[in-house]
């Protein structure tokens, strides 16, 4: 069977100067060469044709270059895009994961070539990054069988096990804990991203059933207490859009995303929240079946509210609130 192209139609340089509006700038293009000739030690090298990628949050385009190159270059999202609370610091958060993801042996991480918060190198803040090829899960899902779905998963559990081996000594934003304004408790961070959370949807005038989820929040608190060793988690490395698949040869090539990332609980991992044998076969154990494990598993279920604020067509919102009406349900049970 034929699978569909990810090949997005390209523009050249001077329409794409062009047509990108003022709320979405594309890099000085002087200053992007001259960056991409300090990073590839190459001074004659030029950068050819860019193609706009829109299936993340930032702003990311495949840069082709004249010897035939691929890059991976990440803008702040635009303007005009509404940012949770927790979503402030994309580009510095991804920089530093891939960094600390970057030696891992096993681990398909897209090698970091530069980043830059300012905007004096190319116009804008970038992070500038090898290519990672290959279609989404999303994407592949329809054309795989049964067999090729469960490869797939038990990679993914392999992926999310190995990156939360990575440990820190204090709990938050991965950007947070690295200037050194971590926290030493796991249900502090947590109760404030669940505030964060529930803040949001307010902003949005979201309706959500903001005291049951504080009553449960608040009951079921002491679980969050047994997580004492801050593990990095990458709270999409789960989501069939975000992860990147071989067409061919069906093994994981690595990640759209690396951004949502913080030091906590493991299980906040969306993976976690319908997942296979197959995963858990990968991740090397099945630990949400009862327990604490399984109650601070529920108590994780709070991304019903990033649906509203960029909805995507893999998402249905009421399938949406029905998951955390169900969630709801099983914490009252408990």
């Amino acid at each position: 069977m034929r699978l569909p192209s990810i090949e997005i139609l390209e523009s050249d340089l001077m329409a794409m100067s062009h047509h990108h509006s003022s709320s979405a700038p594309f890099p000085n293009i002087g200053g992007l060469t001259k960056v991409i000739r300090h990073t590839l030690r190459s001074p004659t090298i030029t950068l050819r044709q860019s193609e706009a990628h829109t299936a993340i949050l930032q702003r990311l385009h495949i840069l082709r270059l004249s010897d035939g190159h691929k890059l991976h270059l990440k803008l702040t999202p635009a303007s005009t895009t509404r940012l949770q609370r927790h979503e402030r610091y994309l580009l510095e958060a991804e920089a530093q994961v891939l960094l600390l993801l970057g030696p891992q042996p096993g681990l398909p991480i897209p090698q970091l070539f530069g980043h830059d918060s300012s905007s004096r190198a190319i116009g804008c803040p970038y992070v500038l990054t090898g290519p990672v090829s290959g279609m989404s899960l999303l994407q592949m899902r329809p054309y795989l069988t049964p067999n090729e779905r469960n490869h797939v998963d038990k990679q993914i559990g392999i992926m999310i096990n190995t990156i939360s081996q990575q440990a820190s000594a204090a709990f938050g934003h991965v950007t947070q804990v690295s200037s050194g304004a971590g926290h030493r408790s796991w249900r502090e961070v947590f109760l404030s991203l669940i505030e964060s959370v529930l803040r949001d949807a307010e902003d949005m005038l979201i309706c959500l059933p903001d005291e049951q989820i504080r009553e449960h929040i608040e009951r079921l608190a002491p679980y969050l207490d047994e997580i004492t060793q801050p593990r990095l988690v990458i709270l999409n490395a789960g989501d069939a859009s975000n992860v990147v698949v071989d067409p061919h040869t069906k093994k994981i090539t690595g990640l759209m995303d690396y951004s949502r990332a913080l030091w906590g609980d493991y299980l906040m991992v969306d993976a976690f929240a319908d997942a296979s044998p197959a995963f858990y076969e990968g991740f090397g154990y099945w630990p949400v079946r009862f327990g604490a494990e399984k109650k601070r598993q529920l108590m994780h279920t709070v991304t019903i509210v990033t649906h509203y604020y960029r909805p995507q067509e893999c998402v249905d919102e009421l399938e949406a609130r029905k998951a955390l009406n169900v969630c709801l349900e099983q914490l009252s049970a408990l």
